[in-house]
């Protein structure tokens, strides 16, 4: 037996050594040749041994590189004394608090503990409820001042409330309607915090939705006041779109306006404003003086997507907001700065994408297709480029739309940064399209019918305003809108 182990020991020894880089005596090195020979042509790198990992939770770290091999594994867990093989460790009824298809197994190496264990959709559900609850029976108290009206949206984090602050008899202030933002989820006021500080520093945009200062102050803690912005979505626009049963092109005056505002979103967080309290609204635009010009930030919004997008009111003095209501932007507690060591304004380009991104929505009715891409024969800079772009503007797709808002389009979804537009391209193009191209322009248009300014009007306010009633149907002669519409003019090609 004993030499046996001996022969076993002295086998062993040359793969250990090489395993370590060292080869023992008589043997050549890998790569090297015995004495008295050429080199030799090196050989296979040798790979170390590909060992699993898998994270079983926040309480199991991923161990450092290299160090996953060495020790021996650890011991399987002790078997579960209840019967049921997806106990948790808790004492409870997994079926109470799973409630979803998320399940883990009916191992687990780890307990992932309460928190964690809890599908996120109950948990939000139930926050969300006792955070209600507490709105409305505070407002209920307070019903000389306030009326609870209704909750306008909700996300994982927070709830928003359109409340009413009544008027009395002997009161000097007017009724109004604000909306409250309060955390939902514990540990989300650091996103409230947020969200104010960016409302202050936005504070005096037109396109940004503005803090609200209560006449009568409000004792609940973690909120945030804001204006209420009372026409609804852009995805209630869209939707109500596709709810039509049919997608004519929207007029070419229409999307000039509706572009100018997304431009203006930018520059509001390219130079923002940081107004005083109770000032008047500025109209977003790029500086004059170079120096000023020079002195952007970075702010992206991180979350600009249709439904963070609201329709305000008309005004019939605007240039801009005539024939389509404002649009503002809104859920600025995700908002940060973009870096880049390689790419000349980050943050800019970020939003532009975002703003190409909600256009193609507007103009399509379709959402964007994920990680594709285009070519795109476009104009850079007055030169002739191919852009590859994820906009899909193949030949003959919306032949009613305006070459030039197409090109637009094409380059704020570019794939490659410098081929997207800058700020004051944007605001050049689309503000003179909006002044020079009128309704005789687009005359010689299939659809330039519908570029006329009533047509405009109350197409916008049945998609906005009258949401529950039918008021359109696909017609041939009109392009896809009936000519007999009680709200429409009548058109005749």
């Amino acid at each position: 037996m004993q030499a046996q182990h001996e022969a076993l020991v002295q086998a062993a020894v040359p793969d250990h050594a090489a395993a370590h880089g060292h080869a023992p005596q008589g043997h050549a090195p890998q790569g090297h040749a015995p004495q008295g020979q050429g080199p030799m042509a090196p050989g296979a790198p040798v790979m170390p041994p590909v060992v699993p990992y898998v994270a079983t939770g926040p309480q199991a770290p991923v161990p450092p590189p290299g160090q996953q091999a060495l020790g021996p594994p650890p011991p399987p867990p002790p078997p579960s004394t209840d019967p049921d093989n997806g106990d948790d460790g808790d004492g409870g009824d997994d079926d109470d608090d799973d409630g979803s298809d998320n399940d883990l197994g009916p191992v687990r190496q780890l307990p992932l503990g309460p928190f964690l264990r809890l599908p996120q959709q109950e948990l939000n559900e139930k926050r969300r409820k006792k955070t209600l609850d507490n709105i409305q029976k505070y407002f209920d108290q307070e019903s000389t001042h306030f009326r609870f009206v209704k909750v306008v949206g909700q996300g994982l984090s927070s709830l928003a409330c359109r409340v009413k602050l009544r008027n009395r008899w002997w009161k000097s202030y007017k009724a109004e309607h604000f909306i409250l933002k309060r955390a939902v989820r514990p540990n989300q006021e650091i996103s409230l915090r947020r969200e104010k500080r960016n409302l202050r520093r936005l504070r005096g945009a037109m396109h940004i939705v503005q803090p609200y200062a209560s006449m009568v102050p409000i004792h609940l803690p973690n909120i945030i006041l804001m204006e209420d912005i009372e026409n609804g979505s852009l995805w209630d626009f869209v939707y109500r779109r596709i709810q039509s049963g049919h997608f004519a092109e929207l007029p070419n005056r229409l999307l000039y306006r509706l572009l100018m505002c997304l431009v203006r979103f930018c520059i509001a967080m390219a130079y923002p404003p940081n107004g005083p309290r109770g000032g008047e609204l500025q109209r977003e635009e790029i500086p004059r003086r170079q120096v000023d010009r020079d002195n952007k930030t970075q702010l992206t919004h991180g979350d600009m997507h249709s439904n963070n997008v609201l329709f305000g009111s008309w005004t019939a003095d605007d240039w801009e907001h005539d024939l389509a209501p404002i649009m503002k932007l809104i859920d600025l507690e995700r908002m940060g700065y973009g870096y880049s060591n390689s790419v000349e304004d980050p943050g800019i380009k970020q939003n532009i994408l975002a703003i190409g991104n909600l256009m193609w929505l507007i103009i399509s009715a379709e959402p964007l297709e994920p990680n594709r891409g285009y070519m795109f024969p476009g104009r850079v800079h007055g030169q002739d480029v191919n852009i590859l772009t994820r906009a899909l503007f193949v030949p003959g797709s919306f032949p009613n739309l305006d070459p030039d808002i197409r090109n637009l389009v094409a380059r704020c979804l570019a794939q490659n940064d410098d081929h997207r537009p800058t700020l004051e391209e944007l605001e050049k193009e689309v503000s003179e399209g909006i002044r020079t191209k009128n309704k005789e322009y687009y005359a010689v248009y299939e659809r330039g019918a519908f570029e006329d300014d009533e047509w405009i009007k109350n197409l916008l306010k049945m998609r906005l305003l009258n949401a529950d009633v039918e008021v359109d149907q696909p017609s041939e002669s009109a392009g896809g809108y009936s000519d007999e519409s009680p709200s429409m003019p009548s058109i005749t090609d």
